[in-house]
């Protein structure tokens, strides 16, 4: 990980974080688009935050960010950046005046430039004292990335990584007020992906800067952000901390996209919701937009909230068994014929088409309005 010394902040910190982006019902619509691309967004975001943006392609989430960036203008709502109106009630700024540095998808760094070069690239080329200022805030940048001893490299000659944090380095040296990063690792292999998302967040933390990035990767939303919004049909479905989300989905897509879990089809009977796995008193499960429910729900249950044991007097059968490493990922066919996924970490590595039993852990659970397969 970047070791980044206290001298390298790039921006002060406040006891008392103000508001960095307020948007209120911002609404954009693109002609082909039955739906809004974004629909009556509101947001808010402190001094210092790091926001992930998490959905599936197509939900909204990178025309939300062009749109705070000013890339687009929205056809209906308020963005402000620091207390300041930059779109609607009649006011417009475009991109250059908002104080907001982008990190593109692409990293779009000048080939025929050096590292120095690129991450100057953005700032005032003036002489004399301010020359220096500017200097200054280039090796500062290099130095807050780790790149110390590559400034006279050119793209083509670092690695996929490097070429990543010299496109970070040239959009907070300008010290924007916001930096906005558009799926930022998604061009790197896994094993350095993995590596570089604390590097990124312990980068961005150091420099004491806010900042929205975008992601479809739910490990990569959860383990980076402070706060995480889901986006869905251009709809910001929860906005929440990583744990908010994962242990309190607040709605089925929600639950799906973020946990992945399994739903189950639960009937009402007296007390109970009754499943093909188990009962579960009704105080144990929440229920969520209770006014679509009637006396069937559908139950999540996570992955990891499952524990199977042979037993070759069940009726529920391994289908299919992943081997992850530290964990084995089991599909299970009920009787019913459904599918059930469990996350299992025991030794015993069961086969397909061995028999088991299957006892759920968790002891609260969600209900969802139930919907026919």
């Amino acid at each position: 990980m970047v070791s980044v010394s206290q001298q390298h902040r790039l921006y002060p910190t406040s006891a008392n974080p103000t508001v960095i982006v307020q948007l209120n019902e911002l609404t954009k619509y693109f002609p082909r688009l039955a739906n809004p691309a974004a629909d009556a967004v509101s947001l808010t975001l402190e001094q210092g935050e790091l926001l992930a943006l998490l959905g599936p392609s197509g939900c909204g989430k990178t025309t939300l960010l062009r749109l705070i960036a000013g890339f687009e203008q929205p056809d209906a709502g308020q963005i402000a950046i620091a207390g300041q109106v930059v779109s609607g009630d009649g006011c417009w700024q475009g991109p250059e005046h908002r104080g907001i540095g982008m990190v593109f998808q692409d990293y779009a760094l000048f080939p025929h430039l050096t590292v120095f070069d690129n991450i100057a690239f953005g700032l005032p080329n003036t002489r004399g004292k301010a020359k220096m200022e500017r200097r200054r805030r280039v090796v500062e940048a290099i130095a807050l990335v780790g790149l110390d001893g590559m400034e006279q490299r050119y793209p083509h000659e670092l690695s996929g990584g490097q070429q990543q944090r010299v496109a970070l380095a040239r959009a907070l040296a300008p010290r924007p007020l916001l930096v906005l990063l558009d799926e930022p690792l998604s061009n790197l292999d896994v094993q350095v992906r993995l590596r570089l998302r604390q590097e990124l967040r312990a980068i961005l933390k150091k420099a004491g800067t806010t900042a929205i990035f975008v992601t479809h990767d739910q490990e990569e939303a959860l383990s980076m952000a402070d706060r995480v919004g889901v986006m869905n049909q251009g709809c910001l479905e929860q906005v929440g901390t990583p744990e908010e989300l994962y242990q309190h989905p607040q709605s089925r897509f929600v639950a799906d996209f973020v946990t992945q879990a399994n739903f189950l089809p639960a009937q009402r009977q007296g007390n109970l919701w009754h499943t093909e796995i188990g009962d579960f008193p009704l105080t144990d499960v929440e229920i969520h937009q209770p006014q679509d429910v009637t006396t069937t729900i559908d139950v999540m249950l996570r992955q990891e909230d499952v524990q199977i044991q042979p037993d070759e007097t069940s009726s529920i059968v391994v289908s299919d068994r992943q081997f992850l490493g530290r964990d084995q990922r089991y599909s299970l066919t009920l009787p019913s014929g459904k599918s059930l996924s469990v996350l299992a970490s025991s030794p015993v590595h069961l086969p397909i088409g061995a028999r088991v039993r299957v006892t759920p852990q968790a002891a609260h659970l969600h209900g969802y309005p139930h919907r026919l397969a």
